[in-house]
């Protein structure tokens, strides 16, 4: 596809979906600020995939399910994490149930080396590894908090645009937006499992279990 005629398209979609995509974000995450950012980061996905879109789905419904999914991944993430902490510390302290000393312990502030804002918004903070684990759309990483070491997890590909992804200590799983496959890789064998021709909305795990809504054609 031409690169003007991708933008014209991206330009339609914006004008066409932007408020509504908004709106729906604001009902989220009530911010209005926070949900014009998500909205801009849904249609990075829509434009990279404009030469892959195959319209098992209407434009509509695609940019509603990055949306969702956009704005799940910003309450399981880092920034949001730490922003919910920082407003119990202060109802704590503004009503003296504890010392402010032992309450600061509770609060850590994790910079990754020559990792963009971008990737860390998306992070997933594992409690019982002590692990940031984000993406940056092409492969999947890994920062110990201990030891201060990042490991990749998945490979890095040029090709590759992971979207969605959720993990906790046993599991990680995540969607391969320009393929329709979803994968399930077992942290601990190393296993992967590939699901193909999946479309897929609202990723999580819960201990051993992998929840999702499955948006392809005929489900």
């Amino acid at each position: 596809m031409e690169k003007l005629e991708k933008d014209r398209l991206l330009v339609n979609a914006m004008e066409e979906y932007g408020h509504y995509l908004t709106r729906l974000a604001y009902a989220f995450v009530k911010n209005e600020g926070k949900a014009e950012d998500i909205v801009q980061e849904v249609f990075i996905p829509y434009y990279i995939n404009l030469d892959t879109f195959e319209g098992r789905s209407s434009v509509k419904t695609y940019l509603y399910r990055i949306t969702v999914n956009e704005c799940r991944n910003y309450f399981r993430s880092w920034p949001y994490r730490k922003m919910e902490l920082c407003n119990l510390v202060n109802n704590l302290l503004a009503h003296k149930q504890t010392p402010e000393e032992e309450l600061l312990q509770n609060l850590m502030d994790v910079t990754i080396p020559d990792s963009p804002y971008a990737s860390l918004v998306r992070s997933i903070y594992v409690d019982e590894t002590k692990e940031m684990i984000y993406t940056d759309w092409n492969g999947i990483y890994s920062y110990s908090v201990d030891t201060n070491t990042k490991e990749i997890l998945i490979d890095p590909n040029e090709e590759s645009r992971i979207h969605l992804f959720t993990v906790n200590e046993n599991w990680l799983a995540w969607e391969e937006i320009t393929t329709s496959t979803l994968n399930i890789l077992n942290r601990n064998s190393h296993e992967l499992l590939e699901i193909p021709n999946i479309t897929i909305a609202d990723l999580r795990l819960q201990d051993n279990t992998l929840i999702y809504m499955n948006f392809s054609e005929g489900n």
